[in-house]
């Protein structure tokens, strides 16, 4: 019986490894116009079960197009060490192959601990089988077409935009609101430094940034008005949180002093007479808030960070409601603050759930 090596390709999972990798099939689903298709595999080389030694010389990846009899070998190479797995890739050059091919492909991973393996497309479909037989592998190889960017997309050429557009919101008139940190990026030294800069006393004012917007059919963008504190003061709407209002305007809380330290800002913006319009404040400042719209057409505010008294982040836990105009306080959670950006999504029941990165689920009763 073959000492198979412990070795595996499913097309379409990331596993997540290699990181930045869509699948172990990069991309899973190739469009023309595209270069090339990168093939990982992943290989187990250390822990319990049946770990094995493979070679980078004598592992291969073959393809062919659909109908052809010869098979062209790219060779394997190295690509990532990941816990006990070691990640392999080889790539299918796609220049020759119209729109429509269906291109098939094997792999072969040599060791100096195991037999030869062979991997071909399992019975499911989905994953990999391994054999000892090459002409099997062969026979059932896996297998993509190369589709047209009109069924899958395609990405467009590069385009300029005035600012970075970290924050991005759809509006209902079609346009896309973006902002980023600062307009002058020479503000970064003397204005708006990191947060060991600012503990030990107040953070300085906000840098610049303005808002655009970005038509997406003409490819123009244009400055919005200055989003301002009720004060009358430039406010920075960078690490804020956001969510459309039903009347489709965008509802913005938090903003940015310094890393680590937000504004208590609330603001509103409307696409229909593109004006900027202060709210009410918040208990304190939020850096990095969720802002999630609710079935009464409502918003909750969550999380965040603010500066205190004597420098440093403190962490906002009180929970907020904006409605028609009116912001509430709902009691605080006394366990301990979320992380920032909590993943938050509403439910059926109109309650809001709370789940991911942290250890515990939390729902919240925001009626």
């Amino acid at each position: 019986m073959a000492n198979l090596g412990n070795v595996w390709h499913i097309p379409a999972n990331p596993e997540p490894e290699p990181p930045s990798v869509s699948g172990m099939r990069d991309p899973v689903f190739p469009a023309t116009p595209a270069s090339s298709v990168t093939i990982y595999t992943g290989n187990q080389f250390a822990g319990g079960g049946n770990p094995g030694n493979q070679l980078q010389v004598g592992s291969s990846l073959f393809y062919a197009p659909q109908g052809g009899t010869a098979w062209t070998e790219v060779p394997l190479a190295f690509s990532a060490e990941i816990g006990n797995n070691k990640y392999y890739a080889g790539s299918i050059p796609l220049n020759n192959f119209p729109a429509g091919t269906v291109v098939r492909y094997y792999l072969r991973i040599a060791y100096d601990d195991h037999d030869t393996t062979f991997l071909q497309l399992n019975t499911d479909g989905i994953t990999s089988a391994a054999t000892a037989d090459e002409t099997a592998a062969q026979a059932d190889p896996f297998v993509f077409t190369i589709d047209t960017p009109a069924l899958r997309g395609a990405w467009g050429p590069v385009f300029a935009l005035p600012n970075i557009g970290i924050h991005a919101h759809v509006l209902p008139n079609g346009l896309v609101l973006m902002w980023g940190r600062r307009d002058d990026p020479s503000q970064s030294l003397n204005v708006d430094p990191p947060t060991p800069q600012w503990v030990g006393g107040p953070p300085p004012p906000p840098a610049t940034c303005t808002p655009f917007l970005w038509n997406p059919a003409t490819g123009a963008t244009t400055k919005t008005g200055q989003p301002t504190m009720p004060d009358g003061s430039l406010a920075n709407l960078f690490c804020s949180g956001h969510a459309l209002l039903p009347d489709g305007r965008l509802f913005v809380a938090g903003g940015h002093l310094a890393d680590g330290a937000g504004v208590n800002q609330t603001t509103i913006y409307d696409p229909v007479a593109g004006t900027w319009t202060p709210g009410p404040a918040m208990n304190a400042g939020r850096w990095y808030p969720t802002v999630t719209r609710l079935p009464d057409g409502g918003v909750l505010v969550l999380s965040g960070t603010y500066a205190g008294p004597g420098g440093g982040s403190v962490p906002n836990t009180i929970p907020q409601v904006w409605r028609a105009g009116v912001l509430s306080s709902l009691p605080g959670n006394p366990q301990g603050a979320l992380d920032l950006y909590p993943r938050v999504h509403v439910r059926s029941t109109g309650q809001v759930l709370v789940a991911g990165t942290l250890a515990e689920t939390w729902s919240l009763d925001a009626g």
